[in-house]
């Protein structure tokens, strides 16, 4: 049988290496923790006597990353920034944007995505706990960033999902690094950056399409709506348009988030008022997936009708119990959804198999 162990490190100040965190691999499946802040045995012997393995076997070192224990946040230095991530699962690493910090995103995602891959929540520059001058954001600087990201996580690959207005960021990154991005996952997110053109959209959509009672659930909860509410009231007032549940109390999802109006202004402004996902299609090779909530009335799923067919390489998957957040209203199949299209990409199936080894 062969027995694999993995190891994460992380540095002390002095820049030496502190072994924080050992796991044997039984049958490439189970798994057996040894702890957290326990010395790395420094032989082979002793390490397969910590492991539990015969006397005389052979324990197999096949992933070794100078960085941070799985669950564990990190500040990567950038130029004129440092960038804030934190990290949790194992497979395939999938930075996750985030404008309003990472904290609501860690507590909305699935935790079944961390089965099959390793959700690594990034704040953009600016943002959350990262610094920086989110004004001198652009693509090209973006693109930059989130492959500082990617070197400092040890991986030659990673896939990038973007929601809401992000996905064109996760998008324009695929654009940008399609050697490096195995592909990009936008959920909830428009083909065009004008808000003002997307505005008009989501309101004649929802007043066409929604019942009357969400119609009246939103204008009560509009009423009551100070001019200065912080984002989870907001979030809470616009249920109607942003969940399937019309009625919830979603307050508590948002309670964390760390908004900086300076980053959302500029990335619903500036950076991408201009955006559109058809300009150039040619030159996004990167395998895309578009998810939607049938019932998003602040980025309808029908906006993609007509563009999603010039788009070389999209496909689109919409859930009939969401809103703008499939990923937390219908968990189970968001997760299944991407799964499949990871296992169904020859980009996911090559990056799947790929093992780091250390030494044989």
């Amino acid at each position: 049988m062969r027995r694999d162990v993995k190891i994460t490190t992380n540095r002390n100040r002095a820049g030496g290496p502190i072994f924080e965190w050992l796991e044997l691999g039984l049958c490439h499946s189970s798994r057996l923790s040894l702890g957290i802040g326990k010395p790395l045995p420094t032989t082979l012997s002793t390490l397969n006597a910590a492991a539990g393995l015969p006397r005389g076997s052979r324990a197999r070192l096949v992933w070794c990353n100078l960085s941070v224990v799985q669950g564990v946040s990190r500040n990567v230095p950038v130029s004129g920034a440092e960038l804030f991530y934190s990290r949790r699962g194992s497979g395939i690493a999938c930075l996750v944007l985030s404008a309003i910090g990472t904290k609501p995103y860690e507590r909305m995602m699935p935790p079944q995505l961390g089965d099959f891959i390793e959700l690594v929540f990034v704040d953009l520059r600016g943002g959350g706990r990262s610094s920086g001058n989110p004004t001198e954001l652009t693509f090209d600087l973006l693109a930059d960033d989130l492959e500082s990201i990617r070197a400092d996580l040890g991986v030659g690959q990673v896939v990038v999902l973007g929601h809401s207005i992000l996905g064109a960021l996760a998008i324009e990154y695929g654009r940008r690094r399609p050697s490096t991005v195995l592909g990009v996952i936008a959920v909830g997110t428009p083909p065009r950056g004008d808000m003002t053109w997307l505005a008009g959209q989501a309101t004649a959509f929802f007043e066409r399409d929604a019942s009357d009672d969400r119609k009246q659930t939103l204008r009560a909860n509009l009423s009551v709506l100070a001019a200065d509410a912080p984002i989870d009231r907001v979030v809470l007032a616009q249920t109607p348009i942003r969940f399937f549940e019309a009625h919830q109390d979603v307050t508590s999802l948002f309670a964390e988030a760390d908004v900086k109006p300076s980053l959302l202004g500029h990335v619903m402004g500036e950076l991408t008022r201009g955006w559109d996902i058809t300009t150039d299609r040619r030159s996004l090779d990167v395998p895309l997936l578009l998810l939607h909530g049938r019932y998003d009335y602040t980025v309808p799923y029908t906006l993609w009708t007509g563009v999603l067919e010039k788009l070389p390489n999209a496909s689109l998957r919409l859930f009939e119990r969401s809103g703008h957040h499939p990923f937390f209203e219908e968990p189970e199949a968001f997760t299944a959804t991407v799964a499949d299209w990871i296992k169904s990409s020859p980009r996911g199936r090559r990056a799947n198999k790929t093992e780091k080894t250390i030494f044989p």
